[in-house]
């Protein structure tokens, strides 16, 4: 799966942390055809 880059982590109070990540078209693709196709269920 091509790669996502990921911004610096975003904490709030507590253990709330957030990342965001972008990605290109091709690796959303990949990753919606892997969910569709039962290999990304843990990601459900």
């Amino acid at each position: 799966m091509p790669d996502i880059t990921w911004e610096e982590p975003y904490c709030a109070e507590g253990n709330n942390c957030f990342r965001i990540g972008t990605d290109t078209r091709e690796a959303r693709r990949t990753l919606i055809q892997d969910i569709k196709a039962g290999k990304a269920d843990h990601l459900l």
